[in-house]
């Protein structure tokens, strides 16, 4: 028998704190509420988690700009709606001044509304913006057509090239041909008819491709959102505390533990036996 070193108190000892140790692992992690409260808890799942949560927060922005780029659009569509109500006027001035049971007076009054109105075009067109970011302004010509385009770019995914892009041409009296019709005599408000015909197609033809592009953007925030559910439940299983089961470790740990504070206990009268040989 020896008195220095205290062997079983030793084993009983350590085995208290290594109880311990998980007694208050399990209550941390209760009271947060994450079963992964530190990397030395789970490194590779806390390495998983921060990603999926980087795409996660990435995708609630991505949502967002979704929205907002149909918020621009809208914008858009509000402002040729607008073009399109005055080419209609345009267009039944034309049809008015056809007439031959006008006078010149009457063309002259109604050239000085086509005018305005074409002049309206290129104000509300210039000054169509989106939080200072304009519309239809010129940014570059395109080859082909000929057109003057302005390109808008939506980053709608978490990473880097999750991007759509879009253009919207130069609205004008000049893209348009407003700025040459004339009324002041049968043929030409007969010219100007056919133009205005095309100038109304032109403006519905864009109007058709943004709404598309409008539709496309709802139809990826709406799978943004489905997807954004989906890695929220991902992380969940890895990183949520699933409570009843600590509950119950943790009673098991309590239960140990006192029976490891008995055990030690009794290690520790062991040494006092040596009393009596003493004695």
């Amino acid at each position: 028998m020896i008195i220095n070193t205290n062997m079983p108190a030793l084993k009983a000892l350590t085995q208290v704190n290594r109880t311990n140790k998980k007694i208050d692992s399990s209550n941390l992690k209760m009271a947060t509420g994450l079963k992964i409260n530190s990397v030395s808890d789970d490194a590779s799942g806390f390495s998983i988690s921060n990603k999926i949560r980087n795409e996660i927060n990435g995708l609630e922005k991505a949502a967002q700009n979704a929205l907002d780029g149909v918020s621009l659009i809208q914008t858009a569509d509000g402002v040729l709606d607008e073009v399109t109500s005055m080419l209609q006027r345009m267009r039944e001035l034309c049809v008015k001044s056809s007439n031959d049971t006008l006078t010149d007076e009457d063309k002259e009054i109604m050239q000085s509304e086509i005018n305005s109105l074409s002049e309206e075009i290129d104000s509300i067109s210039d000054k169509a913006q989106f939080n200072k970011t304009k519309l239809f302004g010129k940014k570059f010509t395109d080859d082909k057509s000929g057109f003057q385009y302005g390109k808008i770019k939506l980053q709608i995914g978490a990473y880097k090239n999750d991007t759509v892009e879009f253009f919207l041409p130069e609205v004008s009296s000049k893209t348009l041909g407003t700025d040459k019709i004339s009324v002041q005599n049968t043929k030409d408000a007969q010219s100007g008819i056919t133009s205005l015909d095309n100038s109304l197609q032109q403006i519905s033809n864009i109007r058709g491709n943004i709404g598309a592009l409008q539709n496309r953007l709802e139809s990826t925030h709406s799978n943004i959102k489905t997807t954004n559910v989906n890695l929220s439940e991902a992380l969940s299983r890895i990183v949520d505390t699933d409570m009843a089961k600590e509950m119950s470790l943790l009673t098991q740990n309590s239960v140990i533990s006192q029976a490891g504070i008995s055990v030690l206990a009794q290690a520790n009268q062991k040494p006092q036996q040596v009393l009596q040989l003493l004695g």
